[in-house]
């Protein structure tokens, strides 16, 4: 139960964030005339950026996951995107030492999850070069975690898939005169739910028993924040 409401005030957090930037930015964008919208019915978008994940399962308490996430949108609305995302999360755990194991053997959290899909975005407000949204997915994913633990390299693979939801900001960059240029910042925090059925389980390249409770599905949820870099394109 703690840990629940401890996951909630962390997205409650993180959303506050966002509708606090959205408003420090309309403001300035409001004092220009004749701003275009941020987003119309045919407009083609790209974004790559930036992402710290947090898994919330024991299973991946040291492994420290960042993405990478790329989408491409088409705006069949201008209220509402529909689109592909691609999004490689990386362990990034390379400390040689886990200090609670011990300092003479290697301990490190590699790999990573690759994931792929489906996503969409509905307009909340879109006027003077701000489009905040929701923002829902469905995406299929394949595990690779890799472990060293006191030395022992451990394996575990799985394929999977997470639905995911949550809410962000697009910022267009733009000058005094009204002008909006296709270049924007876009800020997100989305909750994901994830189901991974292994398929794989070896410990120094032995395969391990059918016994072993490690080959339970994993079932966990998790949080993406988001910071992308992208460019719209639109017909004239």
């Amino acid at each position: 139960m703690l840990k629940t409401k401890i996951k909630l005030l962390l997205l409650f957090k993180t959303c506050i964030f966002i509708l606090v930037i959205s408003l420090i930015l309309f403001p300035q964008k409001a004092l220009a005339q004749d701003l275009e919208e941020a987003l119309l019915k045919k407009d083609l978008t790209i974004s790559i950026g930036g992402g710290k994940n947090r898994y919330y399962i024991p299973e991946f308490q040291l492994f420290a996951p960042l993405s990478i996430p790329l989408t491409v949108n088409y705006a069949f609305f201008k209220s509402f995107e529909l689109g592909l995302m691609y999004q490689p999360s990386f362990f990034n755990d390379r400390s040689n030492a886990d200090f609670q194991r011990g300092e003479t053997a290697k301990n490190q959290s590699l790999g990573g999850v690759q994931s792929a899909g489906f996503n969409s975005k509905i307009s909340l407000f879109n006027e003077n070069g701000i489009f905040a949204f929701m923002e829902t997915g469905l995406m299929f994913s394949e595990l690779k975690k890799n472990q060293f633990i006191e030395g022992v390299f451990h394996e575990k693979h799985g394929t999977g898939r997470q639905i995911m939801g949550g809410f962000g900001v697009r910022y267009h960059l733009g000058d005094e005169f009204g002008t909006i240029y296709p270049w924007f910042f876009e800020f997100s925090a989305l909750w994901s739910q994830h189901k991974f059925d292994i398929h794989t389980f070896r410990i120094e390249s032995e395969t391990q028993p059918s016994t072993d409770s490690n080959w339970q599905d994993l079932k966990f949820g998790a949080l993406d924040i988001n910071i992308k870099f992208g460019y719209r394109f639109r017909k004239k």
